[in-house]
């Protein structure tokens, strides 16, 4: 389905504790890091969706959304009064027992017309 939440990151002064937090009010069950020099915990939530806790000191999620066409969505994010930045591949992962929504493809960061 277009436009539908597939995954979303949320940043953390603490990855530890925000792994406590939200397995504490969600029930979701963070499994090892998934890349070697990076603190990057993944949990999923349903059989097409999943969720990160990572070190970072930024507030609020980072949210991924499901596009057919990732160029089209880019522009039409622009000319809507948003920023695209530029498409990056998602890295590979160290252990291939990952989450099936966060295993492969492309994103771009992008923020809505209120800096979303």
């Amino acid at each position: 389905m277009e436009g539908r939440v597939l995954y979303m990151e949320f940043p953390s002064l603490d990855v530890d504790r925000a792994m406590r937090f939200w397995h504490g009010v969600m029930g979701w069950n963070f499994g090892a890091p998934v890349f070697e020099q990076y603190d990057y915990r993944m949990a999923q939530i349903a059989s097409d969706a999943a969720v990160a806790v990572q070190p970072a000191v930024e507030q609020g999620p980072n949210v991924y959304m499901e596009t057919s066409d990732l160029e089209a969505s880019l522009k039409r994010v622009k000319e809507l009064g948003g920023t695209a930045g530029e498409i990056r591949e998602i890295p590979p992962p160290l252990t291939a027992e990952l989450p099936s929504a966060a295993l492969h493809g492309r994103f771009a960061g992008c923020k809505d017309s209120e800096g979303n």
